[in-house]
């Protein structure tokens, strides 16, 4: 069972570089065209936000609920 929580850490920390990766992406975007569509990436940051704290949330034995 170690295993598979240390997988799902390692997966939650890429998880959370690629996050902050995209978001600064994002930002220098915005920079570059203040045109873009702001609210539709709003949105997909908030549902990526909501996505990232989920996954913090999960009991271990979720999964087995299912």
């Amino acid at each position: 069972m170690s295993e598979n929580t240390s997988e799902v850490s390692n997966t939650s920390d890429e998880f959370r570089k690629e996050y902050e990766r995209f978001q600064n992406l994002i930002a220098r975007l915005h920079q570059r065209n203040p045109d873009l569509c702001i609210e539709e990436m709003d949105e997909f940051t908030k549902r990526l936000d909501n996505l990232l704290s989920s996954q913090n949330d999960v009991p271990e034995n979720a999964s087995s609920q299912d």
